[in-house]
């Protein structure tokens, strides 16, 4: 079992300043950008074998990937000023599993199960009375890419008995994001 739960981030905490001065962050002549971008792939890989006049075998691979990204702006009174300003938080997770086993035998069994699961998140989250300058303001929360799997898993099992003989194999990919 291979897991990844960790968190990229960046956070602007004024809560627990006291008064009422403002927070500037000042680009004179270009941007501000603020970004966490966590780009990861957790991988599995089971093998398994047995041989003999009675043989079985039994193999259970996982991944996951539940780690977040996270831009946060905690308090107020912030003031960004730019040409542009912007915040984003990126998490392009994947989770991948291959697993395999095979029995030989008069009788063999063999079961075979590969799960791989992202619940990965992307966060955005900015208090209230901030002030924003700029010409343009970008906020962009995002998990994965456009046409990339997040999430999967390959089986293979093999059950060759002379006389009694039996295979299960199942593979789960599942992605709640």
């Amino acid at each position: 079992k291979s897991s990844n739960d960790s968190t990229v981030g960046v956070t602007l905490d004024s809560t627990g300043t006291t008064g009422t001065e403002d927070k500037s962050l000042t680009s004179q002549k270009g941007d501000i950008v603020i970004s966490a971008d966590k780009n990861n792939t957790v991988k599995t890989r089971a093998v398994g074998g047995s041989v003999g006049i009675v043989s079985a075998v039994g193999i259970n691979a996982q991944a996951s990937d539940s780690g977040s990204a996270a831009v946060q702006v905690r308090g107020n009174r912030y003031t960004f000023s730019g040409e542009a300003v912007g915040f984003s938080a990126v998490n392009r997770p994947e989770a991948v599993v291959w697993a395999g086993s095979a029995s030989v035998g008069m009788d063999a069994f063999q079961a075979t199960v590969g799960t791989a699961t992202v619940d990965a998140k992307a966060i955005m989250d900015i208090d209230g009375d901030n002030t924003f300058k700029a010409n343009d303001v970008a906020f962009a929360a995002q998990v994965g890419e456009d046409g990339k799997t997040v999430a999967d898993t390959t089986v293979i099992g093999v059950g060759l008995g002379g006389v009694y003989s039996g295979a299960v194999n199942k593979a789960a990919a599942a992605t709640d994001t």
